[in-house]
């Protein structure tokens, strides 16, 4: 009796009381009347586009630059402090034979040659058709940014 004292001033003098109450329901269940035929086979395939390389991607880039403002000397030293970085366009990545990239150009150039370096990007995007082909998969380019590019 003593314990049983000390467990209820443990307690704090309250009593307390638990009840677990079940209810056993008989059921019957339906026949089901549609029949599901069960999957025998399951298959799947994955068509994997080549993988390209970054900087594969932007030297491309430069050279098809390069090509469209003339291709000359006086063009490759316009380019020659441009820095030409993409990345790839998660979004807008659904088709299989083309990769579309995010195009970001940066550094300092004649301000002779900046306004054709932004028309030529704007005319890329514009296009939304491959730029150039590596590994026979056409890069897109869907978004441009030149905001870093600047003309001395």
């Amino acid at each position: 009796m003593n314990s049983l004292g000390n467990f209820w001033q443990a307690l704090g003098n309250r009593p307390r009381l638990s009840l677990l109450y079940s209810i056993t329901v008989p059921m019957k269940l339906q026949n089901i009347e549609d029949n599901v035929t069960p999957v025998s086979k399951v298959s799947a395939s994955v068509d994997q586009k080549p993988s390209l390389d970054n900087s594969q991607i932007n030297q491309a880039l430069i050279d098809k630059l390069c090509v469209e403002l003339g291709g000359t000397e006086d063009v490759r030293l316009a380019l020659a402090k441009v820095n030409l970085t993409t990345e790839p366009d998660t979004e807008n990545n659904q088709n299989q034979e083309d990769e579309s990239v995010i195009v970001e150009v940066s550094g300092m150039t004649s301000a002779t040659y900046l306004p054709q370096i932004k028309d030529t990007l704007e005319k890329w995007k514009n296009s939304q058709a491959a730029i150039v082909k590596i590994n026979s998969v056409g890069i897109v380019v869907s978004k441009e940014n030149a905001d870093k590019l600047i003309g001395i």
